[in-house]
């Protein structure tokens, strides 16, 4: 399968959570979800003016549409190594308590930014911890036969 192929597939299966993801197909597609949110994440810096939210709100909706083929991949991918998928949506649901804490906390608690750009960061530094904790796991290699998710998907022509 080639690169192309891999993010054509997981685009394809973005709400498949059922089967199995190659190391390539999940790595591949990683690397092209970070890329896009680098450039939507400077789309949306550079762009972010007074009269230019629209733009802004749209590239963050671009953003959120790119987070469903992620998770779907990684819980293929965590079905390959023979684990539950459920740890993919971990970064993603600790990012959104702490960016909730933030507005919360910035909004009702704090009198200036400061308590808003401390939770802010926090909320991006567990984001991290997070997201290299799921990651570390993947870089196994497929179970060799098939386990309870499905056949090896080395062995399965698509």
């Amino acid at each position: 399968m080639s690169s192309l192929q891999s993010i054509a597939t997981s685009l394809r299966k973005s709400f498949t959570f059922s089967g199995r993801a190659t190391r390539k197909e999940f790595w591949t597609f990683f690397v092209f979800h970070f890329v896009a949110l680098i450039i939507v994440f400077w789309a949306i810096v550079l762009n972010a003016t007074g009269s230019d939210t629209v733009v802004a709100l749209t590239l963050l909706c671009a953003f959120m549409v790119l987070i469903m083929p992620f998770v779907s991949v990684g819980w293929r991918r965590y079905h390959d190594i023979g684990r539950a998928g459920w740890p993919s949506i971990l970064p993603y649901l600790l990012w959104t308590c702490g960016i909730l804490f933030s507005f919360i906390e910035r909004e009702f608690f704090s009198s200036g930014q400061l308590g808003g750009i401390v939770s802010a960061m926090m909320a991006y530094s567990s984001f991290m911890v997070a997201g290299i904790a799921v990651l570390v796991p993947l870089f196994r290699p497929s179970q060799p036969s098939s386990n309870q998710y499905g056949p090896n998907p080395h062995k399965v022509s698509l």
